[in-house]
């Protein structure tokens, strides 16, 4: 099962594989026995929810592109700090931008259904639930700071262009 809570659980490159061949056995087994069953309403259930973790994924990548780009601009500014009053503005800018990016890295993250998990088919759907729910607020963080940031990038070219006048 998921852990909740688990801070650098993100780092356990293997987690949820199976590494052996009794464990990849007893998955495909189990695997089985959850598509021989009368499935039809958590099939309808898993469609729906993993396809809103594909929406996540996706709207997560366009995000990411856009502060690459974001990122750039900023870049392209920080590296000659000196010639600005407002240099406040470009560091508060590219720190938010990549925290977005950071954070977005954890909604893109890949997770796979324990054994456990697919024999209790309600337990997986809540499950999916959660995630997709965790993932979507952390989405929202991200847009908020990217929104954010390129909103400090508009009031520091303001103030430079109002400051040359």
């Amino acid at each position: 099962m998921y852990r909740v809570g688990t801070m650098f659980g993100m780092f356990k490159i293997l987690d949820e594989l199976q590494t052996n061949e009794n464990e990849r056995e007893r998955y495909i087994t189990t695997l089985a026995g959850v598509f021989t069953e009368d499935t039809t309403i958590h099939k309808e259930i898993f469609d729906h929810l993993y396809g809103c973790l594909s929406i996540l994924d996706s709207k997560s990548a366009s995000l990411l592109s856009f502060n690459a780009i974001t990122s750039t601009i900023f870049s392209i500014y920080i590296s000659d700090l000196s010639r600005t009053d407002y240099r406040i503005f470009i560091i508060v800018g590219i720190f938010l931008t990549l925290t977005s990016s950071l954070i977005l890295l954890l909604v893109v993250r890949i997770r796979w259904s324990t054994q456990s998990e697919l024999e209790c088919l309600d337990c997986t759907a809540l499950q999916l639930l959660y995630i997709r729910n965790k993932r979507t607020v952390l989405y929202r963080i991200s847009w908020l700071l990217s929104f954010s940031s390129i909103v400090i990038l508009m009031l520091w070219i303001l103030l430079e262009l109002f400051s040359k006048l």
